[in-house]
Order: structure tokens, then sequence, then C-alpha cells
């Protein structure tokens, strides 16, 4: 692994670490990345899902991402394993009629 990559993984971590556990362990709260890159911070919120229990139907349900660059989608789906909507669109100009928490 290269050594950025090993960084913004526990540095994405220590960001979920600090959203309190109820958030977790609800099953309908809703996570939105409207940057996502290679999808390190959503990667890390589906590792915090999982250990509350949750399937990956429910996790799909709730998990958002948004990149504008296609090669960076791919990269987010593989590490989030296929799970979460994740687009090739960037949400600015996107008119989006659903509220993320």
């Amino acid at each position: 692994m290269f050594p950025r990559l090993k960084v913004d993984h526990l540095l994405a971590e220590e960001l979920v670490n600090h959203i309190p556990a109820e958030v977790f362990k609800s099953s309908t709260t809703t996570f939105l990345d409207p940057a996502m890159s290679g999808g390190q911070f959503l990667k890390a919120v589906i590792v915090r899902l999982r250990k509350y229990g949750h399937s990956n139907n429910n996790i799909t349900s709730r998990i958002f991402g948004f990149e504008s660059n296609v090669m960076r989608v791919n990269i987010a789906n593989k590490k989030c394993e296929g799970l979460g909507r994740l687009e090739a669109k960037n949400f600015l100009e996107e008119k989006m009629n659903k509220k993320f928490d």
C-alpha cells in the first residue's frame, strides 16, 4: 500500500470515530460524501455500519457518493465492495430530491 493511501485511510477512520455511535446504530441514517475521491471516508463508514450489524442491503440504501472523475468512482466502488450509490457526477450541479443526515 502506498504511504499516502494509508494516511488517507487512517484519517478517514479518525474522522468517523468522532461521529456518535447512535448515528451508526440507526438503521435509517444516510451518509453522503459529495467529493468522495477514492472512497476512503465511505469505506470507513461501511466498516462502522457493519460493526453495528447492518446488512449489505441496508448499507447500500444509505451510502451516497459523488465524484466527477470516473476513474476515482471506479476505485471507490472497488474499495467499498460495490456497496452504496456512487456516481460520476458533479454534486454541485445535481438537483437532488433527497435529504442527507
